[in-house]
């Protein structure tokens, strides 16, 4: 009898989609995570998320809660219109603060923090533009195929765009799983890539 209804259970959660969510919190200043300073309120938008979530900001701060199925790649949008640029953060298990203007707290968030200081090294350690854009390509190489299925991936791919030569773009984009080349942002990117390179 304990068998059968285990057995029902187990049906039960394959057949509902039963599986463990992953809960985050993300807390900050809102210049902290590189939004203006007139920020009032922040929308948490990602592809992951059924829909956005909004965060109003008092006395400069903001606090997020929320739960994702995996890791995914999110964007703070602020209600400022002097918004130019769109902070990204993976929403992944854990609590997510920021530092240097970078989120951390999370291995995802914290491994993306530490391939930007990375690149930063890569510039200071070399003269040549040749030899820098080289050792640029190469970093980028490294991390996509190690986080090749994780929004790791994803935050790198699109951090390339402006950085590198369109070829060089396709290059990551094609080292990535396919899953995170289907990612909206990602096949845009691509086809802006292809573009360029035809013209």
């Amino acid at each position: 009898m304990k068998r059968t209804v285990f057995y029902l259970l187990a049906a039960a959660c394959v057949l509902t989609g039963c599986h463990r969510m992953q809960k985050f919190t993300i807390s900050g200043e809102a210049a902290a995570a590189g939004l203006p300073e007139d920020t009032q309120t922040i929308q948490l938008v990602s592809e992951g998320l059924p829909q956005p979530l909004t965060a109003t900001v008092t006395d400069g701060a903001f606090s997020f809660q929320g739960e994702v199925e995996k890791p995914v790649l999110a964007k703070f949008l602020s209600s400022s219109q002097k918004q130019q640029h769109f902070p990204s953060v993976i929403l992944e298990k854990g609590t997510i603060t920021f530092e240097d203007g970078r989120p951390v707290g999370t291995p995802l968030n914290d491994a993306n923090k530490a391939f930007i200081q990375q690149l930063k090294d890569i510039r200071k350690a070399h003269d040549n533009k040749d030899d820098y854009l080289k050792a640029t390509e190469e970093a980028y190489l490294a991390f996509i195929s190690q986080h090749k299925n994780d929004p790791c991936a994803v935050f790198a791919i699109l951090l390339s765009d402006q950085r590198l030569a369109p070829e060089s773009v396709l290059k990551l984009i094609a080292a990535a799983s396919p899953e995170n080349q289907n990612v909206g942002e990602v096949r845009a990117l691509a086809n802006r890539m292809k573009r360029k390179i035809q013209h």
